[in-house]
């Protein structure tokens, strides 16, 4: 995405900046567009939002960072002339980003590095959080420490569960839930005894819930191999094209099979820049008068001429004399 995003960059030399409103709107324009094919579009708008004190978010006439999320040139050009250094935060998506796979289940979504929020941690949970890493630390030494380890959490997940049923709303997971309005039921934690969505050991630490792929949902029927082909895959599209291109017409139904050629002096169909009238130079040289190669005459070809052809034969080791 890096190199992309050069890709785009590097396209934003070809369009100028046009001032319509001061940091609220602006024309991206193509340089030269006399020299692009008419359907060639040149002109683009560009929209600024911004808080009044910095830009929140640039919207641009091509839609394309709502196609693929990525800024068009368009945008960039105009942050460019902003003499703005940075993307709008709004604008960096996070599938674009190193962080894109740390999607986390909706019970663990605050640990997440973009969604950390310092203030709604509470200091039982922080206390928590930095014994239960130290316990992760210190079993992961050996065998031994590890299956100590397990045994421990294990007893402390039986001894908990049940007490943990009754809630006082000062939990992180409460304050969460709280602050986004939502009614939803938290998740319980499973028992050991529960082998339900659980790892090898049994515990509740590998119910990952939110990261399963969806059930598939087969169709109804005869399983099949067929695929949707592309046209140059497929013999019934490439053989649909040849009689629409015999018939004079494209595949989209226009009138033409071809793409048009434009000359390359005057940007008009239909002739060549050998051919144009707008070229500038002498005339074209007429065209000479074919010449028959047996006697050299014009008007006629050699299977009609009435000379005879004079084949001159070759004596190998002859002297002058033995010649004559």
């Amino acid at each position: 995405m890096f190199e992309k995003f050069g890709e785009v960059l590097y396209e934003a030399g070809q369009y100028k900046i046009e001032e319509v409103s001061i940091w609220k709107s602006y024309l991206a324009r193509r340089h030269h567009p006399e020299k692009h094919e008419k359907w060639c579009r040149v002109l683009y708008k560009v929209e600024v939002i911004d808080d009044g004190a910095s830009i929140v978010s640039i919207v641009c006439e091509c839609g394309n960072f709502e196609h693929t999320g990525l800024l068009c040139c368009h945008a960039l050009n105009v942050l460019d002339v902003l003499g703005m250094d940075q993307i709008p935060a709004k604008q960096i998506l996070k599938r674009w980003t190193k962080d894109a796979r740390n999607v986390l289940p909706d019970h663990l979504v605050h640990l997440q590095k973009d969604k950390i929020n310092v203030n709604s941690i509470t200091f039982r949970h922080s206390n928590l959080y930095t014994h239960a890493l130290e316990v992760v630390r210190l079993g992961d030494a050996n065998t031994w420490t590890y299956e100590c380890a397990m045994e421990i959490l294990k007893k402390a997940m039986d001894t908990l569960t049940p007490m943990a049923s009754v809630r006082d709303g000062m939990g992180l997971e409460d304050r969460i839930h709280s602050d986004k309005g939502k009614d939803k039921e938290l998740i319980p934690m499973h028992a050991a005894e529960s082998h339900e969505d659980s790892d090898a050991e049994g515990s509740a630490v590998g119910n990952f819930i939110g990261l399963k792929p969806p059930e598939r949902k087969l169709k109804p029927g005869r399983p099949t191999t067929s695929r949707d082909k592309p046209p140059y895959d497929d013999p019934g599209a490439k053989s649909k094209k040849f009689k629409d291109a015999t018939n004079g017409k494209a595949p989209d139904g226009s009138g033409t099979s071809k793409r048009t050629h434009l000359c390359s002096i005057c940007r008009g169909a239909g002739h060549k820049s050998t051919a144009c009238p707008q070229r500038g130079d002498l005339p074209r040289k007429e065209r000479e008068e074919a010449k028959c190669s047996n006697c050299g005459v014009g008007g006629h070809k050699k299977n009609t001429c009435n000379k005879p052809k004079v084949v001159l034969h070759v004596v190998e080791n002859a002297t002058l004399e033995q010649i004559s």
